[in-house]
């Protein structure tokens, strides 16, 4: 007893401390998983709107630059009533869905491609998409997905990839044996995608022609496309430097900060809006430059092309790995240093977000005999769509809310593997961006995945001030009046469809996997798609704050921020002339002014407004929901700059199966295209004559509305009614992601703090 009461305080300290150690263990990891919230006093949390991000629900802000950047206030999430979900007989006045200038490509190989000089080829075997992609479960903000939290997540995501990877692998088991007999023996399958209905395989030249004319091959609706694999070991590019300072052109006009400006992203940039993942398909990254190189732990690599099936991460203790740590198309270097440079000395060139960057290499890459430049013998390839497929599937994996596709595939259209795989990964949940590609030839296709339904596509306009449209020459230090290059390429998509879909600025200057001191212009739409990512990263995260929210919201708000200074589209005129406001109407006035050609520069260059009321929600239309909804706007008066409204809907292209004798690329696609229009109707008192009837936008084809109106052309009212309108409903339900703004500033971005 005299032992225990001597040593008893000593026992009960050591548990207390203990008990005390435990605590503050646990205190930590919760600080590490819980999600960062805005400091700001009126800040929503989710707990204020149970319905967030539901259908049929109206979410709205007040962001006031007099309360600081992005200041908020007045949030509020309301069911839209009842009685404004209509059902209405709507006339079908000129609306034949069809497609315009359709440019049909090859999905499969020609018997005359199947040559035979005992050779191996690498091909994708692909059967009609049949399958839906479920939407992951997304991991919360601001929790790394390293924590506890993310494993759990990450491990619900892999069971779903399972079960996708099961259901696709006895699809084509029973397909895979039976062509594997007789003189098909020589196929040889090397990875199932679960991404897509296809698989990556090789077979000798010879036998391509019997492949193609196999009745399993016909029967089951199959293409075969030769893949060009540059499946080769790379060497380190050593790059010679002359200097340890960087090497611009003393030119700030054209540097990422003042591309920053334009785009009104500055307000957006706080810290709490700068947490998560993009993921880059691109050429890889030269992380030995100056603007990289600082902290480097925000970058994962991967090699898609040498790596495994699953991609092989690049270790930097792993020397021995064949990963280039270079970039020898000197392309994933600019990207990721637009998104994510971080030097202190020089944050003119700093990239426009703080997120953790995934760099999925996609470029094949083999030694060549031919001298190559900076003292290296390799030699690029175009990008690996077997390394694509590799890096879509990964990027879901790894929790990317973007993934930022620089790739410029000519080879496909909008049913191609890239494509449906893209439209894909948004059913997943991420959201999707593309460059549209670089032309002069008016009919060079839209690149692919930027022209596919779910991906918005990115074209440019020059930063520099220099723009060729058409042959003219203009000034663009605005982008009210930006038009795209003329060396973008233009849409429609083969189906129709407006491409691109919105405009950003490029030419800006960036690191450069030339030299690690050396920066150079970034140019064309590759140099515009970082830009676009960034915006809708930090919109997506800016969004977050009031609840979870579909990708398919973040679409309609680029659209909704997108703008060309007019007030609204007539469909009628929709490429030569748009309906504009007069500054004292009686009614919609007859006054046109030149529109841009929504197959050109699409709504319109993007800048983020951050001085206006919010608006948005989605809808469902359909014969068992409604084809009308009418939801109410309440415009303060200190809004009445300018109403902005727009929406955005997800559809799918589908290959109408009519001959069963046909292979699949010479079946026809059929958009099964949702005509859906939108109205903003205001509501002014009964005395005021000049008050207009509404304004509209009805395009036949596109999956986007918009309408920007000039609220100090119009008698000011306060109550507005925004309307969607499903005009042609083919495939019911649909959803339609909507978005509205009301601004209490100019658009002029000198006024951006």
């Amino acid at each position: 007893m005299a032992f225990i009461a001597r040593y008893r305080s000593l026992f009960i300290i050591t548990l207390l401390f203990l008990l005390l150690a435990v605590g503050t263990v646990f205190a930590i990891n919760a600080l590490q998983q819980t999600p960062i919230s805005n400091s700001n006093q009126d800040a929503a949390v989710v707990g204020q709107c149970p319905n967030a991000g539901r259908v049929n629900v109206i979410h709205s802000v007040e962001v006031d630059r007099n309360i600081g950047q992005l200041g908020h206030q007045n949030f509020s999430c309301t069911e839209i009533p009842s009685e404004n979900m209509l059902f209405e007989v709507v006339p079908m006045v000129d609306k034949k869905i069809e497609t315009i200038g359709a440019r049909r490509l090859p999905r499969s190989i020609s018997k005359s491609q199947a040559l035979c000089s005992r050779q191996i080829v690498d091909v994708i075997i692909r059967r009609n998409e049949n399958l839906k992609i479920p939407r992951f479960p997304s991991l919360p903000y601001g929790i790394k997905r390293e924590s506890k939290i993310g494993l759990d997540v990450k491990l619900e995501r892999q069971s779903i990839i399972r079960d996708l990877q099961k259901k696709r692998e006895t699809s084509k088991k029973e397909f895979i044996e039976q062509l594997n007999k007789g003189a098909l023996e020589t196929l040889n399958i090397h990875q199932t995608f679960w991404i897509i209905d296809a698989f990556w395989a090789s077979i000798e030249d010879c036998f391509l022609s019997k492949l193609i004319d196999h009745p399993l091959v016909i029967q089951n609706m199959y293409s075969i496309e030769i893949v060009n694999r540059m499946n080769g070991v790379p060497s380190q590019m050593q790059a010679d430097s002359e200097t340890t300072e960087l090497k611009f052109d003393n030119d700030d006009s054209n540097d990422p900060k003042a591309a920053a400006g334009i785009i009104n992203l500055k307000p957006y940039s706080k810290s709490e809006f700068t947490k998560g993942y993009i993921a880059v398909i691109d050429s890889g990254v030269f992380v030995e430059h100056a603007l990289l190189s600082n902290h480097l732990d925000y970058l994962v690599r991967y090699d898609c092309v040498n790596g495994n099936n699953i991609c092989q991460r690049f270790f930097d203790d792993q020397q021995t790995y064949p990963f280039s740590r270079d970039d020898c198309q000197n392309h994933g270097t600019r990207t990721i240093s637009i998104l994510r440079a971080n030097s202190p000395e020089n944050p003119q060139f700093n990239g426009m977000t703080r997120s953790k960057i995934d760099v999925y290499r996609t470029f094949g890459i083999l030694p060549s005999n031919e001298t190559g430049r900076e003292k290296s013998n390799l030699r690029c390839n175009k990008a690996d769509k077997v390394a694509i497929l590799r890096a879509i599937q990964a990027a879901l994996e790894n929790f990317a809310s973007i993934i930022v596709y620089e790739v410029d595939l000519k080879d496909e259209d909008e049913t191609g593997l890239i494509a449906t795989a893209a439209d894909n990964a948004y059913d997943a949940g991420a959201i999707n961006i593309a460059a549209n590609g670089n032309s002069n030839k008016p009919s060079a296709e839209v690149a692919s995945p930027a022209i596919a339904h779910k991906v918005i596509g990115v074209s440019a306009y020059g930063i520099t001030g220099e723009s060729v449209l058409s042959g003219a020459t203009e000034k663009i230090r605005s982008n009210s009046t930006a038009k795209a290059l003329g060396t973008s390429t233009v849409g429609p998509a083969t189906d129709g469809r407006f491409k691109p879909d919105i405009l950003l600025p490029t030419q800006t200057d960036t690191a450069s996997s030339k030299d690690p001191h050396l920066v150079d212009s970034f140019k064309g739409t590759s140099g515009a798609t970082p830009y676009a990512a960034a915006s809708a990263f930090l919109l997506n995260n800016w969004l977050k704050q009031f609840g979870e929210f579909d990708n398919g919201q973040i679409y309609v708000k680029l659209f909704e921020q997108a703008q060309f200074g007019h007030s609204s589209f007539d469909a009628d005129d929709a490429f030569d002339s748009v309906r504009q406001s007069c500054s004292t109407p009686s009614t919609l006035c007859d006054k046109y002014i030149d529109n841009p050609d929504p197959n050109v520069d699409g709504m319109g260059a993007l800048r983020l407004v951050d001085c206006a009321k919010f608006w948005w929600g989605k809808v469902e239309l359909g014969d068992s929901t409604a084809n009308i909804v009418d939801i109410p706007l309440n415009i303060p008066e200190q809004f009445g700059v300018e109403l902005v409204g727009a929406l955005w809907w997800p559809e799918s292209s589908d290959l109408k199966v009519t001959n069963n004798n046909l292979p699949l690329h010479q079946q026809p696609s059929v958009s099964h295209h949702n005509d859906i229009d939108l109205e903003l109707i205001p509501h002014c008192s009964d005395e005021n004559e000049n008050c207009p009837s509404a304004f509209e936008s009805n395009f036949k084809l596109s999956v986007f509305e918009r309408i920007e109106i000039d609220l100090s052309a119009i008698p000011f009212t306060t109550n507005w009614t925004f309307r969607i309108k499903g005009t042609h409903i083919q495939n019911s339900p649909q959803t339609v992601y909507w978005a509205a703004h009301a601004k209490s500033c100019s658009n002029n971005p000198n006024t951006s703090p």
